[in-house]
């Protein structure tokens, strides 16, 4: 398999979370596929040593686009990771607000496979191999599918660094009061929610509180959190009614936090499926604009409550808020067990296997059909889900075979050609010249290729070249309406259906393609 290149930035104003969860596509990529570079700016150190440690390079880059050299930084990169497997056999992944449509094209059209990581939908479009939203509800999001070549949306593709996946079958212990509370607002908390918590949970008035506060190494504010609870500290030497707290800096291990607490407050964005994993029940307030949706779905699901935009909190709702969950035993029980039914830890390895599925298609090779392809192609024809799927049901001989291929292979009404990946037949397409503007198409998938989306890419890689060929502007296929998944190859590839009739008693569907001007 081929290297990955990621492209993304982590500082005190954006946080750390884009270049977390590639870490944690890293981690799965590097551990069955292949090598890992980082490209961007990190003004967090413990990170970029988090991502070397993992023996992946992180390459400091020296402007950030719309300067033009990080784009082409970013394209020498690739290729040069690319190197004798040939150019475009490194993925790139972007994940960034800033990487907009024209950033996406370059990449693209230089060679490389793309996936672009997003939350918002906030592009008129996008030009991606993959496009991946991992969030709740963004299956709903108006995506122009167009330049498109698969959509990954939703938790099921929510990554997880690999230090979570050894809790996948913990189940939580849920108490009749909680008592432990975890905060954590991110790598940078720009705006110091945490003070406002902090301020919160002096009164919460509930005895006995625990708390671990965990500040992330971009947070500018740790000075003064840090001093703020060596303060409270010093006083509860002579007030034992004040709860008991800890600061952590840059916490490494999150999931043993995690486990220990039974509450949680947090930032909207990526922590939140690390808590709904770790079945962790917590309120959740938004930090940014990105994140109102995740926290608005993780609600409704109730897997959280969400108190709504930071600038409308203050510390007597937080405490208000946070004795409400901790005395709601049966509502923390109900968002446990959502969390860890919406998130099952899983979601990195998705989406590499997606990405190594489309390097795979990626593989094949288009090319005319030839005389010498003769015996190859009568035993595609005579599969037997071809057979089922065609209006003749009986074998063909290859004696006919053989002369209806030459035939055809004459005729200036009909072109042929078909996909190979190393030597071995993926899949065979046919037009055939109709009238003076309309070519009908033909194909079969081999057995050991179906269901990869070959069909869909077969007609997506040959409709120009038939409509030059044949001098046509319509492209036609008849699909047998027990053939679903021909029907969704066509519609995958911006066919429309037309027409619903019988042919041959056999119900069936007019798929049409018509080429643009």
């Amino acid at each position: 398999m081929s290297d990955l290149l990621i492209r993304a930035d982590a500082n005190s104003t954006i946080g750390n979370g884009h270049l977390v969860r590639c870490l944690a596509l890293a981690q799965s990529w590097r551990a069955t596929l292949g090598e890992v570079t980082f490209l961007g700016q990190c003004d967090n150190e413990a990170l970029r040593r988090q991502v070397e440690e993992e023996g992946m390079l992180f390459v400091e880059i020296a402007k950030v686009h719309p300067d033009p050299e990080d784009l082409r930084a970013t394209v020498a990169r690739a290729h040069e990771l690319s190197g004798s497997k040939g150019l475009g056999s490194a993925w790139v992944v972007l994940d960034g607000y800033h990487f907009d449509l024209a950033y996406q094209r370059g990449v693209k059209s230089s060679g490389c496979q793309v996936l672009m990581i997003d939350d918002t939908a906030h592009r008129i479009a996008y030009q991606a191999d993959i496009l991946l939203n991992q969030n709740i509800g963004s299956n709903q999001l108006n995506y122009d599918r167009r330049a498109i070549g698969r959509l990954l949306l939703g938790p099921d593709y929510a990554m997880l660094r690999k230090n979570f996946l050894p809790w996948r079958d913990f189940r939580r212990e849920i108490p009749d009061v909680a008592h432990k509370i975890l905060v954590t607002l991110g790598g940078a908390d720009p705006d110091n929610i945490t003070s406002r918590v902090i301020e919160a949970l002096l009164i919460l008035d509930l005895p006995g509180l625990e708390i671990i506060i965990v500040v992330g190494s971009s947070n500018r504010h740790y000075a003064e959190l840090s001093a703020m609870v060596s303060g409270i500290e010093e006083r509860r030497k002579t007030d034992s009614s004040l709860p008991a707290l800890r600061l952590e800096y840059n916490v490494a291990e999150m999931a043993p936090l995690m486990v220990w607490a039974d509450v949680a407050f947090a930032a909207g964005g990526s922590t939140c499926w690390e808590l709904a994993y770790m079945g962790l029940p917590a309120l959740i307030a938004v930090l940014a604009n990105n994140q109102k949706e995740v926290a608005n779905g993780l609600h409704e699901a109730q897997v959280v409550c969400n108190l709504g935009s930071s600038e409308q909190i203050d510390p007597p709702l937080i405490a208000r808020e946070l004795r409400k969950l901790c005395f709601d035993s049966k509502l923390r029980q109900l968002q446990s067990q959502n969390g860890q039914q919406l998130v099952d830890g899983r979601g990195s390895d998705r989406v590499t296997e997606a990405m190594r599925q489309i390097a795979k298609l990626a593989e094949v090779k288009l090319r005319p059909v030839q005389t010498e392809d003769a015996e190859l192609l009568w035993q595609l024809a005579n599969d037997p889900v071809v057979r089922e799927n065609s209006f003749s049901h009986q074998p063909i001989p290859l004696a006919d075979h053989l002369e209806w291929l030459e035939w055809k292979l004459q005729s200036s009404e009909c072109r042929m050609w078909l996909g190979e990946r190393r030597g071995e037949i993926a899949f065979q397409i046919r037009y055939e010249k109709l009238d003076s503007d309309i070519a009908e198409i033909h194909f079969a998938v081999a057995a050991a290729f179906r269901g990869q989306g070959l069909g869909t890419r077969a007609l997506v890689d040959t409709r120009d070249l038939a409509c030059e060929a044949l001098g046509v502007g319509i492209i036609r296929g008849v699909v047998m309406r027990a053939n679903p998944a021909s029907a969704r190859a066509f519609l995958k590839a911006g066919f429309h259906e037309v027409e619903r009739l019988a042919i041959k008693e056999q119900p069936c569907s007019i798929f049409e393609w018509q080429r643009s001007q």
